[in-house]
């Protein structure tokens, strides 16, 4: 399954963005100079790929898969790493709590 997602992440992405697998099923996707708004949209069009996804996974078919993502933006959200990633986590587990399969900007 992560697979998959990685690869249909990166066919959605320009070449020069860059996916870390940040924890279990966590990612990081660092977009340069991007600002949160456009990264907003490039998380929907991840989203709505992802959601198409059909995964055969021991003679199962897999769909109707769900992402929920965290946005955050230098300098409007933090100016350190580990600032930005807090950021977007806190957006993250607002997707979460709103219903899951959805994208947050973090609060400023």
């Amino acid at each position: 399954m992560l697979k998959a997602f990685v690869d249909r992440v990166r066919r959605t992405v320009r070449v020069r963005d860059t996916l870390y697998r940040y924890g279990g099923e966590e990612f990081l996707l660092l977009l340069p100079e991007t600002p949160a708004e456009t990264a907003c949209e490039v998380a929907e069009k991840i989203r709505l790929a992802v959601e198409s996804m059909l995964v055969e996974f021991r003679e199962k078919k897999i769909n109707h898969i769900t992402v929920s993502q965290g946005i955050a933006s230098y300098p409007q959200h933090g100016d350190s790493v580990p600032v930005l990633i807090h950021a977007a986590d806190t957006a993250l587990y607002q997707a979460k709590d709103q219903g899951r399969n959805r994208s947050r900007i973090a609060p400023v």
